[in-house]
């Protein structure tokens, strides 16, 4: 089923979008299976997805799985939304700043090495789009220890 999804998704492009509030969720849910080949199909579709839909109609939705899911799926949905913040940000800021930036700053306290390694990337990907504006959004709503830990992933090496 999800070797046909990625399929149908290659077809149809952007009038995917009419089921993305179904087929996102169901994605990020397959992405943390503990089966390997269902984990790898997800994940082959999700990148379909991300490729062939407009970055736009995706950010919402994929934010959401993010915040929502497991630490087994986290990692790899960040990845896919880290990729989608510069197309978007050019040319949608208020949707990267009201859906993207909080699931980026409610992540900073993650304890899982691979989510907090992507987590890392979505913030870089964050600043290398919005500059200083990211630096004064985390003024504006996070506590001291959150923005140090911010300002560590921005001058860390990946």
């Amino acid at each position: 089923a999800l070797q046909t999804t990625s399929d149908i998704v290659r077809a149809s492009k952007n009038t995917s979008v009419v089921v993305l509030n179904v087929l996102m969720p169901t994605l990020a849910s397959a992405i943390g299976s503990t089966n390997e080949k269902i984990r790898h199909k997800a994940a082959k579709t999700l990148g379909a997805l991300c490729c062939e839909v407009d970055s736009v109609y995706l950010v919402q939705n994929l934010s959401h799985c993010v915040k929502h899911s497991g630490p087994r799926n986290k990692p790899t949905l960040i990845e896919h939304l880290s990729q989608l913040v510069p197309g978007v940000y050019s040319r949608k800021q208020q949707l990267v700043n009201k859906y993207v930036v909080p699931v980026a700053f409610s992540m900073l306290n993650e304890k899982s090495s691979g989510v907090r390694m992507a987590s890392q990337k979505l913030v870089v990907s964050l600043h290398k789009s919005m500059g200083t504006q990211l630096l004064h959004i985390a003024d504006q709503h996070l506590g001291t220890s959150l923005q140090n830990k911010l300002h560590d992933m921005l001058t860390s090496d990946l």
